[in-house]
């Protein structure tokens, strides 16, 4: 699972002096500065990787974790090759329209409901909504086997490329400030 990590050890030696001040509270000090960036930090993420990836605000939000500790604060992220079902796909004769990365294009071979084409086409009750695709192949009771659609694209890949990493790195910028201003508020 990959993680991106924001440190503050190179802050305790630009503020040696101040740090040298606060004694054992320096470390309280930037840890609570960082922990105070950390939900801005997160919304910045989850605002760039939306467009990037195609997916809804609220996926985002589901995959992106943080967690702080003693002078670092570490995102992390879990997930796979992406479902197309989380692309706002829509069946078409010729296979389900989706859109990762905010591309629409479609998937030959694909399906959202059951029955012949045009007229008959039904929901499945249990199917929510999901992209599927013929694996080849009968199950035991004779119908045709398939499995879930994917689209090859994964949260924890895009996190660390195009406009999310530049939200990483305005981010850090910010902790970084918060820090400086905490520092010089102290007498």
């Amino acid at each position: 699972m990959p993680a991106i990590t924001v440190r503050l050890d190179g802050v305790m030696e630009r503020y040696a002096k101040q740090l040298q001040a606060m004694g054992t509270q320096a470390p309280v000090i930037m840890t609570t500065a960082l922990m105070s960036a950390a939900p801005q930090m997160e919304r910045a993420l989850e605002d760039a990787l939306t467009p990037q990836t195609g997916l809804l605000p609220g996926t985002i939000a589901r995959a992106v974790t943080y967690k702080g500790g003693a002078l670092s604060l570490t995102f992390r992220t879990q997930g796979g090759d992406v479902r197309l079902k989380f692309f706002k796909p829509h069946e078409t004769e010729p296979g389900v329209s989706a859109a990762p990365r905010n591309a629409r294009s479609t998937f030959p071979g694909t399906f959202m409901r059951a029955g012949w084409w045009a007229k008959r086409r039904v929901d499945k009750p249990g199917w929510n909504g999901q992209v599927f695709r013929r694996a080849g192949g009968k199950t035991k009771t004779g119908k045709a086997r398939f499995t879930t659609a994917r689209s090859d694209m994964a949260i924890p890949d895009e996190m660390v490329k195009g406009a999310s990493l530049g939200a990483w790195e305005r981010g850090q910028a910010a902790v970084l400030t918060t820090v400086e201003h905490r520092i010089m508020a102290l007498p």
